[in-house]
C-alpha cells in the first residue's frame, strides 16, 4: 500500500476502511457516522481539557 500523507491517521481514502477497521466513519450510515464524529469530538475536547488542567497543574508547582 503506498504511503499518503495521512498515512497513519486513521484517514481511509473512500473505502470507510482502515487496517485496524475499528475507527472507520461508516460513510453508507448517516446515523452511526453523525455518532462516532460525535465521539471523536468528545474525545479531543477530552483531551484538551485534560492538556489544560495538566498545564495548569504544572504552573502552580512552579
Amino acid at each position: 500500500e503506498a504511503a499518503t500523507p495521512y498515512s497513519g491517521y486513521g484517514y481511509t481514502g473512500r473505502t470507510g476502511r482502515t487496517k485496524e477497521g475499528t475507527r472507520d466513519i461508516p460513510y453508507n450510515n448517516y446515523a452511526r457516522a453523525v455518532t462516532r464524529i460525535k465521539s471523536i469530538a468528545i474525545n479531543i475536547k477530552a483531551f484538551c481539557l485534560k492538556a489544560y488542567s495538566n498545564a495548569k497543574e504544572a504552573s502552580l508547582a512552579n
